[in-house]
């Protein structure tokens, strides 16, 4: 044996063939979560993009047809000027004829006295709706009759009309100055041209949609089956009724993407050599992650995390058609506490004042450091103003507590400022904003106080502390 090279040995051989096959399954393992990932994220990004393309269709259906449906505001001023009961032929046809004019799918536009269709621009085409009396046509008089109970414009549609063709029409009572029903204002709108030049508009992203009414749940647009299928579905608000839109992207929820079988064999390809570094890599951006959410003071989350806090706030309450409030909690006096006696102080006491903030609350409530001396607590679920004071009340006391920090015993002060959501802001900035300007504008009158943005000025104020450090400037 001897001169002859030792054979390795079989368990370390082995060892290390474990050991590699362990970091090859683990960054295979790893590739795999972060294609996945990506895929997801993908998902989200097409939800976001078809969300705000659904949102810009809605936005462009309302302002379309609001332009139109409310021109007849104008023959309303029109018929309550005349004065006599019955309508000059001449004026009455220019009226018509301008408010035709200014529409942008308008079909054609009638009155109808005493519910009888007397008067229609333009006429050529629309010979046949002359005489039609609406409580004759089973069709036309349920949201005629509406809209004359309920005193205003109704929009129903689409119609097969007299003269031919479907359109949406819009009904406007006509009531004179005393009182009495006068009749009908009707608007025509051509439904194909509508819809078509709104399909046609350029778009980020190719979606398809369709809407229907949810009242009586008939088809006014696109593929009934649009409603069979996922899609993000928003509601929207016409006179009389209520439509919903359902909206894809045209090429489906998950398309094949090319992109994502490449990644996924290069990523095996290289997986045995990328393992390690994509361990280290994912959790070093966590751990920054964690960092960039959270206030390094006092351990609470910090303004970025508050904001998306906030935002999903609104959201989830939005959807489950309740309320949340908001307290914006400001510490008295805390720079003259400052200037008096140092930052080191002042920090500690903003420790001991974030650990009381969170012994007083809820484990599904989020308490933030958005500033120096500024916290912002979201009270999920809370739409109540006794629930809300009562916990103002609480926090101030417990603040009130003196802070012995050393030899010095401090007695602190805190003013709050509540907002709720939706009634004083129907968004995160909007709530946010109305909270501090209520907070800061009262507190101007003095520290101490509890300022409720839906009530007047200083309607709720109290000074809890006799420190000397509370006194109206801060």
């Amino acid at each position: 044996m001897h001169g002859m090279k030792r054979p390795i040995d079989l368990l370390q051989y082995k060892a290390q063939a474990f050991f590699s096959l362990a970091v090859f399954v683990l960054a295979c393992l790893l590739a795999t979560f972060l294609i996945e990932q990506e895929r997801d994220r993908l998902f989200l990004d097409l939800r976001n993009q078809t969300l705000m393309q659904a949102a810009s269709i809605r936005a462009q259906l309302e302002s379309g047809l609001s332009s139109d449906i409310y021109l007849a505001n104008g023959l309303l001023g029109y018929i309550s000027a005349s004065t006599s009961p019955r309508l000059a032929p001449g004026p009455t046809q220019s009226a018509l004829a301008a408010i035709y004019r200014y529409g942008h799918h308008i079909r054609n536009v009638g009155l109808a006295p005493d519910n009888i269709i007397t008067y229609v621009y333009p006429l050529q085409g629309n010979e046949k709706a002359l005489g039609l009396n609406y409580q004759d046509n089973r069709e036309q008089w349920p949201a005629v009759r509406q809209a004359i109970l309920s005193h205003d414009t109704v929009l129903a549609g689409p119609i097969r009309l007299k003269q031919g063709g479907t359109g949406l029409i819009s009904r406007t009572p006509v009531y004179l100055s005393d009182g009495r029903y006068w009749g009908m204002i009707s608007i025509v709108l051509d439904s194909d041209r509508f819809f078509r030049d709104i399909a046609n508009m350029p778009k980020a992203q190719p979606v398809r949609w369709a809407l229907r009414n949810t009242s009586s749940n008939v088809m006014i647009y696109g593929d009934a089956g649009q409603f069979d299928r996922a899609a993000i579905r928003l509601p929207i608000r016409v006179p009389g009724t209520i439509w919903e839109m359902a909206v894809a992207p045209a090429q489906g929820w998950h398309a094949h993407n090319p992109r994502l079988v490449v990644w996924r064999v290069v990523a095996y390809g290289i997986a045995a050599l990328l393992a390690v570094l994509l361990y280290l890599l994912l959790t070093a951006r966590l751990r920054i992650r964690m960092n960039d959410l959270q206030d390094p003071l006092t351990g609470l989350p910090n303004r970025r995390l508050f904001d998306d806090r906030l935002g999903q706030a609104v959201q989830l309450h939005k959807r489950q058609g309740n309320g949340f409030a908001l307290l914006g909690l400001d510490v008295d006096a805390f720079k003259r506490l400052n200037a008096t006696y140092g930052q080191r102080v002042g920090n500690l006491v903003l420790r001991e004042i974030a650990q009381r903030l969170s012994s007083l609350i809820r484990h599904g409530d989020t308490l933030a450091r958005v500033g120096g001396d500024k916290f912002m607590l979201i009270l999920n679920g809370v739409d109540n103003e006794a629930v809300a004071l009562q916990l103002a009340d609480k926090i101030q006391t417990a603040i009130a507590a003196p802070i012995d920090i050393g030899s010095v015993s401090l007695k602190i002060g805190m003013s709050v400022g509540i907002g709720f959501y939706p009634q004083d802001g129907n968004n995160a900035d909007a709530l946010a904003s109305s909270v501090d300007v209520t907070l800061y504008t009262d507190k101007q009158q003095g520290n101490g106080i509890v300022a409720l943005v839906r009530q007047s000025r200083f309607a709720y104020s109290a000074q809890r502390t006799d420190s000397p450090l509370n006194s109206p400037a801060n």
